[in-house]
């Protein structure tokens, strides 16, 4: 594989800010997401396990709300694969 093909990925979709990417070298395409996007996902995961001793109501729905945005996303990439012809890369 030569070093122009390593850096090539085919965009299949670009989604808010997540994209669906397809690298040379992967089976599978991938879902990529902004730097910001992904440090806001952590930083509410972190935010929701500071409240579980102290507001564990708080904490389910802060988690019940990132469950919720990841699953469209999962959601998202299963619609974009079966559009190119790809299967899924694990078991429903």
């Amino acid at each position: 594989m030569s070093s122009n093909q390593e850096n090539t990925a085919e965009i299949l979709k670009v989604i808010g800010n997540h994209s669906v990417v397809k690298l040379p070298y992967r089976d599978f395409p991938s879902i990529t997401v902004q730097g910001d996007t992904f440090n806001s996902l952590i930083s509410t995961i972190r935010y929701a396990l500071e409240r579980i001793g102290t507001n564990a109501a708080e904490a389910t729905s802060t988690l019940q709300l990132l469950s919720e945005e990841l699953q469209t996303a999962l959601d998202e990439y299963e619609e974009v694969l079966g559009q190119h012809g790809f299967e899924l890369p694990y078991r429903k």
